[in-house]
């Protein structure tokens, strides 16, 4: 599905949603406040009290985040409790947990550092009438299904990994003739979602270029430099390589610098990327990236706090599983 270009916050290895995966020192600007402080005692009618509990506010994604979630709820009148964890899981289940004790907030959006540690708060915060939006699945919290008042959200990885490919395969056969040598800069195992975008990437790659070839997968550490020194290596091994894929934003971007290093006009080979931070969108839009399937955030705050909403008015309803809006860019749209 594609898009227009809007601004997206995301992080290494969608740092953001580990989520891995998906990312934020002190508390975000714009009003938020801090786990422990109090609040007014009297709110407009409708208004809510919500709850960030990211999963540290040093990384820039996650600022980002509470920042638009900030903006978007004070536009509906509601106010916006943002607390740093930084890391640490027996934290956030602290912070959480004197939020709901405290009465201060009527909502929690939780990105659980161990989701086991935040069971029993997310059962305190159903017994108070406070809803949660929680990063992630049922499963992931030890729930058979969706909950009452607990509504989930999480990527949906194999989409993502399928939209990677179809992006890739459309850059093989408009650039190079359907024939393609790709290297693949993969997430460590273990980040979430990991495994199924290879296995959805891989399988539909095969289905949509049948004549390309992935020549060599390697780990692209999270990091640039790791990524361009990886792919540079590759490259070298595997002379004929002309596609470069990554996982996430920074290994797209390695890979851009090792072909530039190999001497290789991005534009004349394939590179594609997940994750859509406005350094790669530039990229895209400059021709040497092909595309990204790129995370809409802005889309997904609209979207939760929607459904935070809609769990306000009845917290003893069932919650959902919510996804990530994704829109695949590329140098065509």
């Amino acid at each position: 599905m594609a898009q227009h270009r809007r601004r997206g916050w995301v992080a290494n290895g969608l740092a953001a949603f580990a989520i891995s995966s998906i990312v934020l020192t002190g508390c975000s600007g714009g009003g938020g406040t801090d786990a422990g402080a109090t609040t007014a005692s009297t709110q407009a009618e409708g208004a809510l009290r919500i709850g960030f509990s990211p999963l540290n506010l040093s990384a820039p994604a996650l600022t980002g985040l509470a920042a638009g979630l900030e903006a978007l709820a004070g536009e509906r009148g509601h106010e916006v409790l943002v607390a740093d964890p930084d890391n640490d899981a027996a934290t956030q289940a602290q912070q959480v947990t004197s939020w709901i004790e405290n009465g201060q907030v009527d909502a929690v959006w939780a990105m659980a550092l161990n989701p086991a540690a935040l069971v029993p708060v997310f059962e305190k915060a159903q017994e108070r009438g406070v809803v949660v939006l929680a990063l992630g699945t049922p499963e992931d919290y030890g729930f058979a299904g969706v909950q009452p008042g607990i509504t989930f959200s999480t990527i949906d990885y194999e989409t993502y990994g399928a939209d990677l490919a179809t992006a890739t395969a459309a850059c093989i056969d408009e650039r190079l003739d359907g024939e393609g040598r790709v290297i693949f800069l993969q997430d460590p195992p273990g980040q979430s979602g990991s495994q199924q975008i290879n296995d959805a990437f891989s399988a539909t790659l095969a289905e949509k270029a049948s004549d390309a070839e992935i020549v060599s997968t390697l780990d692209n550490g999270l990091e640039r430099l790791a990524s361009q020194t990886t792919t540079l290596s590759a490259i070298q091994g595997n002379p004929g390589a002309n596609v470069f894929v990554g996982q996430n934003d920074e290994a797209s971007l390695g890979a851009l610098g090792a072909v530039q290093q190999a001497g290789l006009d991005p534009q004349s080979v394939c590179i594609t990327g997940a994750g859509g931070n406005d350094e790669v969108l530039g990229e895209v839009e400059s021709g040497n990236l092909f595309g990204v399937v790129a995370l809409q955030f802005s889309q997904d705050i609209v979207n939760s706090v929607d459904q935070i909403e809609k769990m306000a008015a009845d917290p003893t309803a069932d919650g959902i599983q919510k996804y990530v809006p994704v829109a695949t860019i590329t140098v065509n749209d």
